[in-house]
């Protein structure tokens, strides 16, 4: 048996609570996947992403055949159900625009009930928040194993780049935190405790 871990999440903010998971929660992971004769194997498609918001808008929206929106969401499927999220202050690219063959694929992009509302231009919602969208929210009677673990704000004190400082990125991430809350409860009491879980933590 092989188990998938898709591991969703702003790249730049989050690179020490990365570097801890692949150095302390990973080989706990395996180690009880050896016992059990199971293999793990972990997907993280932020890993070797450009940090120049231009150059990551290119990667969203352009590439040969297929875009970084389908690989990710395509890859997210295959993992499913098992998710893993970390969120802090920043809310995520927003693809200038949605890529014809991305909607084909997954219809839940072009659809204005997914939207977040404090997004008005563009594809309507984080690369981030596809994610979410698509493991969480899509299909509710999907019984996702997921966990979020969120990031206190007061950690981003202080920090360049930690914290979004555009009002409508504000609201989109508020949004999108209460939509994952609302996702945790409709879980909890659809597929029990065991599903879905949120969790709060200061630092890595």
């Amino acid at each position: 048996r092989r188990l998938r871990f898709y591991i969703s999440g702003t790249f730049q903010d989050m690179e020490a609570e990365r570097d801890m998971i692949y150095s302390s929660v990973v080989p706990k992971i395996r180690a009880v996947c050896d016992q059990r004769r199971t293999s793990a194997s972990f997907v993280d498609m932020r890993y070797g992403l450009s940090a120049s918001a231009e150059a990551l808008q290119v990667q969203l929206t352009t590439g040969s055949g297929s875009t970084l929106i389908d690989q990710c969401l395509e890859e997210l499927q295959a993992c499913l159900p098992y998710f893993l999220c970390i969120l802090g202050q920043v809310y995520g690219a927003v693809p200038e625009e949605l890529p014809r063959r991305s909607a084909t694929l997954f219809p839940f992009l072009a659809d204005r009930r997914f939207a977040n509302s404090a997004v008005g231009t563009g594809a309507r919602m984080s690369i981030t928040e596809m994610e979410i969208v698509a493991a969480s929210l899509v299909d509710p009677d999907r019984e996702v194993l997921a966990r979020f673990y969120l990031r206190d704000a007061s950690y981003a004190t202080g920090r360049t780049g930690f914290m979004d400082t555009e009002i409508w990125m504000k609201q989109a991430l508020s949004n999108l935190k209460t939509r994952v809350k609302r996702a945790v409860e409709a879980s909890l009491k659809r597929h029990g405790p065991r599903a879905m879980a949120a969790h709060h933590f200061f630092r890595p």
